[in-house]
C-alpha cells in the first residue's frame, strides 16, 4: 500500500525472491547451449525430432533425468560426455563445462525431479549376493540379453548397455521403470514384463512381482 503513490517506493520494499544461484546458472546454461534443440524436457520433443521418423533415433528425452541417473555419474558425464547409444548419429557435444557449471546442472536436474539436499543424492541399495543371484536368474528367464548387452557395443535392437546401470541409474528409478516402462518413458521399446503387478516367473521369490522387480 505504501507503494501506491507518485514517488518510487523505498528500495527496502522491493521483493527479493530467494533463488538458488546454482539453479539460475543452470537455467542460463540450458538456454545458452540450446539443450532443448536436441532433447525433450517435457511433452514437447526436441527440435531435431522432426527430422526423424523413428523417435528411437533421436537424442534421449531428459524429463525426469534427475531421478533416473545418479548425481555423481551425471556430473562426470557432463564434464566428459561418452557415447551411451552407439546407434545415434548425433553425439552429445563436449561443452567444456567447468565443475561449478556441471554441479549446477546436476542440482537443476535434481530439483526438476523433486530431489532435495546439497547434492541431490541418488539411492543405491547395498549389494546382496543372494538376491543378485536371483536377479541374474530373472535376467536369463526374461531373455533380457536378447536386446541388451552387459558391457559391449551391440546396436541391433537399440537397447542400452546394462553394464552401465549400476554406476549410472538410480535403483528407485529402475524399480518404477520395470513396473510400467511406457509410463516412465513414453514410446520406449522396453516390453511390460509385470503387467498389473503380476509375474511371468512363479518359481522365483514366490512369484511376487514386487520382489522380483
Amino acid at each position: 500500500l505504501r507503494a501506491l503513490r507518485r514517488d518510487p517506493p523505498p528500495r527496502g520494499l522491493a521483493a527479493r525472491p530467494k533463488i538458488d544461484p546454482r539453479l539460475a546458472l543452470a537455467e542460463r546454461l540450458v538456454a545458452e547451449r540450446n539443450c532443448r534443440g536436441c532433447h525433450a524436457f517435457d511433452e514437447r520433443p526436441g527440435d531435431v525430432a522432426r527430422f526423424y521418423a523413428d523417435a528411437a533415433l533421436t537424442p534421449p528425452p531428459l524429463a525426469g533425468e534427475g531421478a533416473r541417473v545418479q548425481p555423481g555419474w551425471l556430473f562426470s558425464f557432463l564434464l566428459d560426455p561418452s557415447p551411451l547409444r552407439p546407434w545415434l548419429e548425433l553425439r552429445m557435444p563436449t561443452f567444456g563445462f567447468s565443475e561449478p557449471e556441471a554441479e549446477a546442472l546436476v542440482a537443476w536436474f535434481g530439483a526438476q525431479a523433486g530431489r532435495t539436499g546439497p547434492y541431490n543424492r541418488a539411492h543405491r541399495p547395498p549389494s546382496d549376493p543372494g538376491r543378485a543371484a536371483l536377479g541374474e536368474a530373472l535376467l536369463s528367464d526374461l531373455k533380457c540379453r536378447s536386446c541388451h548387452v552387459l558391457g559391449g557395443a551391440s546396436t541391433a535392437d537399440l537397447a542400452p548397455d546394462l553394464g552401465l546401470a549400476r554406476e549410472r541409474l538410480d535403483a528407485r528409478w529402475i524399480r518404477r521403470f520395470l513396473e510400467d516402462p511406457d509410463a516412465v518413458l513414453p514410446g520406449t521399446r522396453m516390453p511390460q514384463f509385470f503387467p498389473g503387478g503380476t509375474s511371468p516367473q512363479p518359481a522365483i521369490l514366490g512369484g511376487v512381482a514386487a520382489d522380483q522387480m
